[in-house]
């Protein structure tokens, strides 16, 4: 989980500077910077209720139990859905 989380920001600082590249370097007048921006906003915000919530799931769980499994597999998932939702919308 800390994996997906670490990548995360990396990916919203990623997108801060794409955005910022593509509209002071490059002159991008047509993008929608404040959309996009609003995105990563989003996408920053999910990154800090997932970091609580892997943070809540490692002290209440016993590593290997069938309960902490199955926890930690829906926790992966719903990171996922909801990032390639955000990729989608920023696409």
């Amino acid at each position: 989980m800390g994996w997906f989380i670490l990548l995360r920001w990396l990916a919203i600082a990623a997108i801060v500077f794409a955005v910022a590249v593509g509209k002071l370097l490059l002159g991008l007048e047509d993008l929608t910077a404040d959309k996009i921006l609003a995105l990563a906003g989003s996408l920053f915000l999910l990154n800090c209720a997932y970091t609580l919530a892997a943070r809540r799931l490692h002290k209440r769980s016993e590593p290997g139990k069938k309960r902490h499994l199955r926890a930690v597999g829906i926790f992966a998932a719903t990171q996922i859905v909801l990032d390639l939702f955000i990729l989608t919308c920023i696409l």
